[in-house]
């Protein structure tokens, strides 16, 4: 990497004191590869760094940067079965909380960081094949941050999901107290790429799907959240693993009216049209039926390398839905407990 600093400083006695200020124009930072020790490839890199228009006032323990401009930010990080990201070996341990000296606070101002062409490769080993995750490119603007917190703070994000998948999100986002109102939008986000997650847990392959959503996300101080609008899933197709035959497929489901909240947890649905709804139901000769032995995960009980599902039971989650249209549907129903 290469570092370049354009600015100057001023010292000056007055009394006992040391009075001192620096001003930066420009702090400059090229080609910044960090990688653990005997790793093959960098796992931050970052392109380009630009900081510009610093002031620090020693004195009035006061810094106000103009802009900071990080462009072509690249992270790979690894996830391993307990949960834990390689990348936390990078941060110091924590230390003990020490007593407030009582003295006066640094403050911090930066009204404008920019985030461009960011990209997020993520392995985790969580499940028994490992989930390979992409986000990128993502660009992100926030305004009016400061230290400690003068108001909200204004967020502007976009970019892909897994290749194919459009994300957006803008909107004020307050840190003391914690909150946010946001208008977020996801288009086209593949759902096959939930499979590894999917394999330990149910039997069923996730040929296709795209999933969408558009709305409003609110954040509250004791960190529940809300979802107020609508989603959608399209070209859903779904296989039996272990019959190899269609399970479950669409050609788009639509929740109108959605309202989702988490503490309580709770799901009211307006309307849910099912457009062109296929589903494979099969009775067998000991009468049970294939929609639980599927999702159950039969066939991942069976799968070499598949681990125990050590689940806990969840409470069963509320949920209204107001209206259902469908439009097309197909059921294929066979009953072989019949003699």
């Amino acid at each position: 990497g290469e570092l370049s600093l354009q600015g100057h400083y001023d010292l000056a006695q007055r009394g006992q004191d040391l009075a001192a200020r620096a001003n930066v124009e420009r702090l400059a930072l090229r080609e910044l590869g960090l990688c653990t020790r005997g790793a093959e490839q960098a796992a931050v890199v970052v392109a380009s760094l630009d900081v510009t228009q610093t002031s620090l006032d020693a004195t009035a323990q006061r810094v106000t940067v103009g802009q900071v401009a990080l462009s072509g930010l690249r992270v790979r990080a690894r996830r391993d079965r307990e949960g834990r990201l390689d990348l936390q070996r990078w941060l110091p341990p924590q230390q003990p909380d020490r007593p407030d000296p009582g003295g006066k606070a640094w403050t911090l101002s930066l009204p404008d960081l920019q985030l461009t062409a960011a990209e997020l490769q993520l392995t985790d080993h969580g499940p028994s094949r490992a989930a390979e995750l992409h986000v990128g490119p993502l660009d992100l603007s926030v305004q009016g941050y400061a230290m400690p917190a003068s108001g909200p703070l204004h967020i502007e994000l976009g970019g892909k999901l897994q290749d194919t998948g459009q994300i957006s999100a803008r909107g004020p986002l307050s840190m003391i107290p914690l909150g946010a109102h946001l208008d977020v939008t996801a288009q086209d986000v593949p759902l096959a790429a939930l499979q590894p997650y999917l394999d330990d847990h149910t039997g069923v392959i996730v040929r296709d799907g795209r999933a969408r959503l558009q709305g409003a996300l609110e954040l509250a101080a004791d960190g529940g959240v809300t979802f107020t609008g609508r989603a959608g899933v399209d070209a859903l197709h779904t296989v039996d693993a272990a019959l190899q035959q269609d399970f479950v497929k669409w050609q788009s489901l639509d929740l109108l009216g959605l309202r989702a909240h988490s503490a309580p947890p709770s799901l009211i649905v307006e309307e849910l049209v099912a457009r062109e709804p296929y589903a494979r139901v099969i009775v067998g000769p000991d009468r049970s039926l294939n929609l639980h032995e599927v999702l159950r995960g039969r066939a991942a009980a069976a799968r070499p390398g598949a681990r125990e599902a050590t689940l806990e039971p969840a409470e069963p989650l509320p949920v209204a839905i107001n209206k259902l249209t469908v439009e097309g549907g197909s059921l294929n129903f066979a009953d072989l407990s019949l003699k």
